[in-house]
Parts: structure tokens; C-alpha cells; sequence
């Protein structure tokens, strides 16, 4: 031990051979240890804003479409509902289809004997009507190159054998419908519209939307009012009601113990109506804001019409809040500030 020591003191200088040890150690350590570069990435380009993600669909021209359903109950199986009505109603209000699904109660499961009718449309009315298949088929044909609309259309897709799925990009309530045979047709539900939920995000029903939106009321309704409106029907005075006013419309369809019957043509009209006058100028503007290409275009079109319909209402004797209403189907505004419950679009 001493004469270790007395070789490589403490305080001595380590030996050489001590050097290349520790040099070794350093060496092997730093190369275990190094990292490998990280592969170069490039770098992604901007995405698009939601708003400008949606100008494409919001150019095309819309189409409403609404299903209304038969519901049956079987016992101890609950409630199912099958889609027995399709309609189908451009812009301007004009009807393009409106047709029943002849084998409404075939898409139930089986057996079939077990169930029975509680409400909707009445299997009745469906009797030697097309399948479900060619209604479908001819819907495509009609949507092709065109928006869908409606309230509520994921529902309704799923009750036509389509798959809805939300667009890529896009705001709430966009989405892309695909059928069996590979066809896609953009659709808007206008459920996802903020200006038509109540608090919370909850979802409005149609007929409460119209009655604030376009001030009358759906005469199909589960919502309508049983009074008795002024003028000379629904919609012709923002459906007030009136002390010695013609009869109120007659309720819907209700079977015993069963649901309200809807009117498929009217709910798609009045979807229509409400996305041409409240929801398609507010998302153009968002869109434009958004540097979308056309929305700025579109929505200052929008503009014009709506002027051009005071201005020609006020030239034809003046804007009557009273007379005037909100019966105009289609178009992209229409309303006056002086009508009861009706808003201009822009």
C-alpha cells in the first residue's frame, strides 16, 4: 500500500494510463448519448377559417327537405318510427317533390303483426305508393349540385338510408350526406344555427322558430296556436289573435294515445323560408368576414333583393305592418321593419 502510494501520491498528477481511461469513458459516454437529429417538417399551410370552409355550400342553391314519420308500438318493444313522407321545396317556395314511402311498414323489425300504428302519417295514406328506394333515388337527382336544408337533418337522413356525417373544416351544423351508392350532397341542419337555439344551445322547434321568425304559425303543428288569427288565414297577419276572426285551422291528426301529424310540405317550405331570410345572410357575412371568395358577392346580392322589396313595397302604398305579414315563400329577405313579428333579412 505504501509503495503504491509512494508511486501515485494523492497530490500527484494522474498517469497516463489513467488519462486515456477517463478520456475513453467520456468518449463512449457522449456517443450513447448523443441524439439523433430530429427529421426536418415542413411547415403546414394555414388552415382555412370554419367560415370560409362553408362559402362553397352557402353559394350553391338550397332546397328544403322535410320526412315525417309513421310510429308504431309493439308490446314490450317500445316505439319505433319509420319515414313515410318526403317533400322537397326550392327557394322561391315551389313544391319538387312530394311524395309517401309505400313500404313504410316494412322497414320495421320483425315481426311485423306485433306492431301497431300510433301516430304520424296513417298507413293509409302510404298504400301503392313508390319504396323507399326510388323516392330516395329521385331525391338525389333533384339535390345534385344544390344545398339541403332542413330542421333536423341528420334524422331525417338516417330514416332515408343516408349517412350524415359533418363536414370537414366547417362550422356546426354543415354536414355531408353519402347514399349506399356513393352520392354526396352537402347539407346545413338548421338546428346548429345560434340565432335559432334557446338558451343553453338547446334546440327550438320549428314551429316556434316560424311563429317568431316569420310571425304566423304552422297549421300542421304540434305548436300551433288554436286561436283564431286576422286576415285571411295563417301568415297573413303575423297570427295574432283576432276577437271575431274566421275559424282557427283545424288541429292535427292525433290518434288516440298517439303523436301529432305534421305536414311535410308546409315544415319544408317554412325551413326554407327560414334559412333564406335569417341563417343564410348571417353566414354569408360571417363568411366574407372571414376572406371567403363570392361571399362578400352573394351576401351584398342579398342585400340588393332585400332593398329592392322595401322599396317596392313602399312604392305600392306604403309598408302596412297589419296587411303585409310574412306570407312570401323563398327569396333571401322580404321582410319590413313594420311587419308584426317579421325582421328583414338583412
Amino acid at each position: 500500500m505504501s509503495a503504491a502510494l509512494d508511486r501515485h501520491p494523492p497530490w500527484a498528477a494522474p498517469s497516463t494510463a489513467t488519462m486515456n481511461d477517463w478520456r475513453l469513458r467520456l468518449r463512449c459516454g457522449a456517443r450513447r448519448c448523443r441524439r439523433r437529429p430530429l427529421p426536418r417538417r415542413e411547415t403546414p399551410p394555414p388552415r382555412a377559417a370554419p367560415e370560409e370552409a362553408a362559402a362553397p355550400a352557402l353559394l350553391l342553391p338550397a332546397v328544403a327537405v322535410d320526412v315525417e314519420f309513421s310510429h308504431w308500438r309493439a308490446p314490450g318493444r317500445g316505439e319505433a318510427a319509420v319515414a313515410a313522407w318526403v317533400a322537397a321545396v326550392d327557394e322561391g317556395g315551389a313544391t319538387l317533390l312530394d311524395a309517401r314511402i309505400g313500404d313504410a311498414a316494412g322497414q320495421l323489425p320483425p315481426p311485423a303483426a306485433q306492431w301497431r300504428h300510433c301516430g304520424g302519417v296513417p298507413p293509409g295514406e302510404c298504400a301503392g305508393a313508390p319504396p323507399r328506394g326510388q323516392v330516395v333515388a329521385r331525391l338525389l337527382q333533384l339535390l345534385e349540385g344544390r344545398l339541403l336544408v332542413g330542421h333536423g337533418v341528420a334524422r331525417d337522413a338516417a330514416a332515408l338510408g343516408l349517412e350524415a356525417r359533418a363536414a370537414p373544416g366547417a362550422p356546426p351544423g354543415f354536414l355531408c350526406l353519402r347514399s349506399p351508392c356513393g352520392a354526396v350532397v352537402p347539407a346545413y341542419d338548421s338546428k346548429a344555427f345560434p340565432g335559432f337555439q334557446g338558451r343553453g344551445g338547446g334546440a327550438r322547434t320549428l314551429a316556434q322558430l316560424v311563429r317568431q321568425h316569420l310571425g304566423r304559425e304552422l297549421r300542421g303543428g304540434a305548436d300551433a296556436a288554436p286561436a283564431a288569427v286576422t286576415g285571411d288565414g295563417a301568415g297573413s297577419s303575423g297570427g295574432r289573435p283576432a276577437a271575431n276572426g274566421p275559424a282557427p285551422p283545424p288541429p292535427a291528426w292525433v290518434p288516440s294515445g298517439g303523436r301529432a301529424r305534421h305536414d311535410a310540405v308546409e315544415d319544408a317550405r317554412a325551413a326554407a323560408e327560414l334559412f333564406a331570410r335569417v341563417a343564410r345572410p348571417r353566414l354569408l357575412l360571417d363568411a366574407a368576414a372571414a376572406g371567403a371568395p363570392g361571399a362578400a358577392a352573394a351576401y351584398d346580392r342579398l342585400v340588393g333583393v332585400a332593398t329592392a322589396q322595401l322599396l317596392a313595397r313602399a312604392g305600392g302604398g306604403g309598408v302596412r305592418g297589419e296587411d303585409d305579414g310574412s306570407s312570401e315563400a323563398g327569396g333571401s329577405g322580404g321582410g319590413s321593419g313594420g311587419d308584426s313579428g317579421t325582421r328583414p333579412a338583412v
